[in-house]
């Protein structure tokens, strides 16, 4: 298969792989998507999980995929591989918390039993360590370190086949060539600006994606109105992801300039 170069379009031939980091809107974005392509093209995780169990046809002709996965799973389960991925990014400090409330909630969230390799006991660990413990309490446990840089871990383990994701300087560095490697990307901060983006990258027509409010935790807790040590702690923590985050910036609103420009030309 050919080599894409990025940033790109979206040609007719290609699938389409949205990997959705959590907590970052992708949610939304993956209900506008279903709706464009329709349920017939569209294979979910579920599918995907099942795949041996699913018609070599529906596979073979899914053009939109999505999921808290890698590419590296897609490789393995598809007969197509998705040549074209589109992530969503947020900021740093503010997922760090959005993880935090779920862990409260529901010890088998995907993003738990991922980021501890499927260790079910470990999750479950640390769903307990967060409906028992306040903020500051929890983040002084060893468990709570397996969240930090969290967007940098799983950009890179989503993108590469054989990737590292310890913490180490290198994260970094990997993950903002992995930026580079996606078709297109938003920003949640930024979702009406990252729709017209992605539009334009999967060659749809103006506004035909709309933004929506779905999967919103309750009882979100906001940063400003944290301890100032706790809120240097969670900066700490975000270190690779918020250098991830300022690179991401910096593309995102040359793209944007871009697109008014072709919008406006």
């Amino acid at each position: 298969m050919m080599q894409k170069s990025y940033p790109d379009q979206l040609q007719s031939e290609d699938v389409l792989f949205f990997l959705h980091i959590p907590k970052t809107a992708g949610t939304s974005l993956t209900q506008e998507l279903t709706g464009h392509w329709g349920a017939d093209s569209t294979l979910t995780p579920d599918q995907l999980n099942t795949a041996k169990a699913q018609p070599r046809e529906r596979l073979a002709t899914a053009k939109f995929i999505y999921g808290h996965f890698s590419r590296a799973v897609c490789r393995r389960r598809l007969p197509n591989p998705p040549p074209f991925t589109i992530t969503f990014l947020r900021d740093p400090p503010d997922h760090y918390l959005s993880l935090y409330h779920p862990l409260q909630r529901d010890p088998n969230f995907a993003y738990t039993t991922r980021i501890t390799l499927g260790d079910r006991e470990m999750s479950h660990r640390i769903s307990e360590l967060a409906r028992s413990t306040s903020l500051p309490e929890f983040m002084a446990t060893k468990e709570s370190t397996l969240f930090s840089n969290f967007q940098s871990k799983y950009l890179v383990r989503g993108m590469r086949f054989n990737p590292d994701v310890s913490e180490r300087p290198e994260l970094g560095l990997l993950a903002k060539q992995c930026l580079l490697e996606l078709g297109a990307f938003g920003i949640t901060d930024r979702y009406q600006d990252s729709l017209l983006l992605i539009e334009q990258a999967l060659k749809l027509s103006s506004n035909s994606l709309k933004a929506r409010s779905t999967n919103i935790a309750p009882n979100r807790t906001r940063g400003d109105r944290l301890p100032e040590e706790i809120q240097e702690e969670i900066s700490q923590r975000t270190r690779y992801d918020q250098g991830l985050y300022e690179s991401a910036l910096a593309i995102f609103q040359t793209r944007v300039l871009d697109a008014d420009r072709s919008l406006t030309g």
